[in-house]
């Protein structure tokens, strides 16, 4: 249907239309009823409530970004746990033998303290190398030492 009517046919079926008692009453309704300016107030008002309500959302929405984010690495941290500690603290045959753990044990400290020994050593600056070098105890009995033979 068209907005303006093409023909005068058309246009005297809109008038009359318009013109009916029914138009006539709604018109006369709309003319009674008081005329409304919106103040500067009122939008103002408006605004500050659409501001207000868009952040809000936009805190909402971070808010979720943070938790969802927090949670999944929380996840990820969880799943990794449950699949790498097992693993790791569950005793093999071949690392424990089961005929006599107090010889393991002491063979495994003992190694562990020559592992550490020669680390220190590497690692160091080689003064306490040099300084036993130095150091000739067939001069010496066994008991008897002085300090400077130390530092």
């Amino acid at each position: 249907m068209a907005i303006w009517p093409s023909d005068k046919k058309e246009q005297v079926i809109s008038d009359s239309k318009l013109e009916s008692t029914q138009q006539q009453a709604i018109a006369s309704l709309v003319k009674k009823l008081p005329e409304e300016n919106l103040s500067m107030a009122w939008r103002s008002s408006l605004n500050e409530r659409i501001r207000a309500e868009a952040e809000k959302k936009r805190k909402q929405r971070r808010t979720r970004i943070v938790w969802s984010s927090s949670l999944g690495f929380g996840m990820a941290g969880a799943i990794l746990l449950m699949v790498m500690v097992p693993n790791a603290m569950r005793p093999t045959s071949e690392a424990i033998p089961t005929s006599n753990k107090s010889e393991v044990l002491e063979s495994s400290l003992y190694a562990l303290h020559q592992e550490s020994v020669v680390l220190g050593g590497v690692s160091s600056t080689g003064v306490a190398y040099r300084r036993t070098q130095e150091f000739d105890n067939s001069d010496l009995g066994e008991d008897e030492w002085n300090s400077s033979q130390i530092y």
